[in-house]
């Protein structure tokens, strides 16, 4: 019997362990068996060493097993709110408050703080677009910009200042219906569930069992790590600056403004980029605080090997990093390097020797970071 008490105890205060992968802000990739102890996660390799990562160090950590993971890449329908927490549950067919369950804990939220009713399971990419404004984004792609009227009776009426009233069908027609702005710029830390949840949150703290999160809206949530799918430093951390707007663009004289830069989808490396056109000068604004630049410098077959290309940036308008020369027949170079405060960086291909115009590269997963809590 004492055995058995003394057992049930062990099996109590052991956290749970996941295999899974973590990417650190000073630039470690880590994979092993991960558990939550003493308010941190500690990670053990497969060479048995053990690592300890406080919440703050975290860029990426990806924790369930891909089976289990629901969601893959996608939000399975909901609502998403103005500070962009985004919970799994059917919406109602008018709007009205909803009753949202994370963990084990009930939160009633107002209208007034749900920004999206997503009607249908769509991409992350499809409702995180930088279009703003209210309106119906259709099952087709298309979005009807325009101040919504009413939602009832399986039909959503929109007001559009160029085409008058319309009204759609929620079943038929509708993916999301857009009520007001949804702008997360500051939160902390991003949690994605298993489920398919996306809290935006301002404090975590690791309990033996899994994470207490903060959000602005729901309040203190109680997760267990048998549903935490990923956990990733948030917009207040992390910027991406494929999906960030340039302060300016400066292209190189044969070249038009709009040819530039372009987006370069996630490839088979899984990163998003952007291609610019040799001597193209990129310029974004820095957010107050952000000191690390990250990214990956590659050149693709489309360049002539025996031209070789500089990867250079620049820190309000003085070079800071200059990448060795490299060809089409190199291997993608990581970048990393730390600045001061400053308030633009720039990007610039430059040509190694004397080359042809109209050639471009990639910059894979340009980021900036802002380490600390």
């Amino acid at each position: 019997m004492r055995f058995l008490i003394r057992l049930a105890l062990f099996c109590l205060v052991v956290p749970p362990a996941f295999a899974g992968t973590v990417s650190t802000f000073s630039g470690e990739k880590l994979t092993g068996v991960i558990t939550f102890v003493d308010r941190s996660l500690v990670l053990t390799g497969g060479d048995g060493q053990v690592h300890k990562i406080a919440p703050a160090d975290i860029l990426e950590a990806q924790i369930a097993d891909p089976a289990k993971d629901a969601s893959k890449g996608n939000f399975p329908g909901g609502v998403i709110l103005v500070n962009g927490t985004a919970v799994p549950i059917a919406p109602k067919s008018k709007i009205a408050e909803m009753k949202l369950v994370l963990g084990s804990k009930p939160v009633t939220v107002q209208p007034a703080a749900i920004a999206k009713y997503v009607y249908e399971s769509a991409p992350w990419s499809a409702l995180d677009s930088d279009a703003e404004g209210t309106g119906v984004l259709l099952r087709n792609g298309d979005f009807f910009a325009g101040k919504i009227g009413s939602v009832e009776g399986g039909d959503v009426r929109v007001n559009s200042l160029l085409f008058g009233p319309r009204k759609f069908d929620l079943k038929k027609s509708v993916a999301a219906i857009v009520v007001r702005d949804e702008r997360d710029r500051t939160s902390t830390y991003r949690i994605r569930t298993t489920a398919g949840a996306r809290l935006s949150v301002d404090a975590l703290e690791f309990t033996s069992t899994g994470v207490s999160l903060r959000d602005s809206i729901l309040g203190t949530v109680l997760l267990p790590g048998t549903e935490i799918a990923e956990i990733s430093a948030g917009p207040g951390r992390f910027e991406h600056l494929v999906s960030a707007k340039p302060f300016r663009i400066d292209p190189p004289a044969d070249i038009a403004p709009e040819l530039a830069l372009t987006k370069r989808e996630p490839g088979a490396d899984g990163q998003p980029g952007l291609i610019a056109a040799v001597n193209a000068a990129i310029t974004y604004s820095i957010p107050p605080g952000f000191t690390v630049f990250a990214g990956i410098a590659s050149i693709p077959a489309t360049v002539p090997v025996g031209i070789p290309l500089v990867f250079a940036v620049y820190i309000d308008g003085k070079r800071a990093f200059q990448s060795p020369a490299m060809t089409s027949a190199d291997t993608a170079r990581p970048i990393r390097f730390v600045f001061g405060a400053a308030r633009h960086i720039t990007l610039r291909i430059e040509p190694g020797a004397t080359a042809p115009g109209g050639l471009s590269a990639e910059w894979l997963a340009p980021t900036l970071l802002k380490t600390g809590r």
